[in-house]
């Protein structure tokens, strides 16, 4: 008995010394045909501990997860290699660019082990220097919710993350290159918001029935929308609600006097205040035949609707010129001059 156990060990030492070494030679595809030879005879923590750090070096993130999860259920595995599959679980989950599910995962299993303390200080660090803001900022557990909403409602990507620059300052990175003509973020159907989606409301179906002449009607149903979910607070739509900008003192709409009084002499201080006048009166417009429109205040409407017109999306549907606002879209920043360089579209053949 005592000498079958130290024969299986050499075996055992055998392989994995193999597979340490190609790994070090960065021969990753070399160790993961090593990795499933022995996996068709034998399935431990051990093997599915390498085998994801190699699918975790190649940015399978996924398959990486699935071999870390796979390990984590053998109930007779070493520590070490059950710890070894906790950590390429966390850098699986951190790939897929699941932050926050990644540090929580990590935080549930800690027991005192050192090597678990040491990763989770050096993933806390790295969320700080990824995010721009501390783990558990209000900011970023609001963001975290938002991105898991999207998910949890069919959005597909797995190669994005934001960044804050402040707490009212962010933007979206990739965390890898995108391959020419990769898509990187696919949105369901019905986390898309059309004007369709504010006719629907019941203050856009009073709107509608009024008969009431709108310029733009496709910007002021959309932000109905936007507000009736502002004001719900059931909606489903409140993850997207908390991220969207409250902010809107960048906008030349929104500039202080003392702001105003640097564009004197130019054109902007009049369209400012042209652009002020034609939304109140439009705003008026439709308190005037919707008086339960006055629930939103103007204030609400104005920025809502500057909001709206900065981020709106136009596509073609079934060969219709629609107007759509979509959700993580919104948020990516587009250099004009660059546009050719990335495009977005509706599919009609899913939808």
């Amino acid at each position: 008995s005592t000498q079958s156990t130290w024969d299986q060990k050499q075996k055992m030492d055998g392989w994995a010394l193999k597979v340490k070494f190609l790994m070090e030679q960065q021969k990753w595809f070399d160790a993961i045909n090593i990795c499933n030879l022995e996996s068709k005879t034998e399935k431990s923590a051990a093997i599915s501990a390498l085998r994801s750090a190699c699918y975790n070096k190649l940015c399978s993130y996924k398959q990486a997860l699935s071999d870390a999860e796979d390990g984590l259920k053998d109930t007779t595995g070493k520590k070490d290699d059950i710890q070894q599959c906790v950590i390429q679980k966390v850098d699986a989950l951190w790939g897929l660019g699941d932050y926050k599910e990644s540090i929580d995962f990590l935080e549930g299993r800690l027991k005192g082990e050192s090597i678990l303390i040491a990763k989770l200080e050096a993933v806390k660090k790295q969320y700080e220097k990824e995010c721009g803001l501390p783990f558990g900022h209000p900011t970023c557990v609001k963001m975290e919710t938002f991105i898991k909403w999207m998910k949890e409602n069919g959005a597909i990507f797995d190669n994005i993350r934001m960044r804050y620059y402040g707490p009212d300052y962010r933007g979206v990175h990739c965390t890898k290159d995108i391959e020419q003509n990769g898509l990187f973020l696919y949105v369901p159907k019905k986390l898309i918001i059309t004007s369709q989606a504010g006719k629907e409301t019941p203050i856009g179906e009073m709107i509608v029935k009024s008969q009431i002449q709108l310029n733009w009607d496709y910007l002021a149903f959309i932000t109905v929308h936007l507000l009736t979910q502002f004001h719900d607070p059931n909606s489903m739509w409140k993850p997207y609600m908390d991220v969207y900008p409250k902010n809107v003192d960048n906008f030349p709409m929104f500039y202080t006097e003392e702001e105003k009084k640097m564009l004197t002499g130019s054109s902007m201080v009049e369209h400012i205040t042209n652009e002020i006048e034609e939304i109140k009166e439009e705003y008026d417009e439709i308190v005037k035949a919707v008086p339960e429109f006055a629930q939103f205040s103007f204030d609400e409407y104005v920025k809502n609707k500057t909001l709206v017109i900065s981020r709106i999306f136009y596509v073609d549907i079934h060969g219709k010129t629609e107007r759509i606002m979509v959700p993580l879209a919104d948020m990516f920043n587009h250099y004009y001059e660059r546009i050719g360089e990335s495009y977005w579209k509706y599919d009609n053949k899913d939808n």
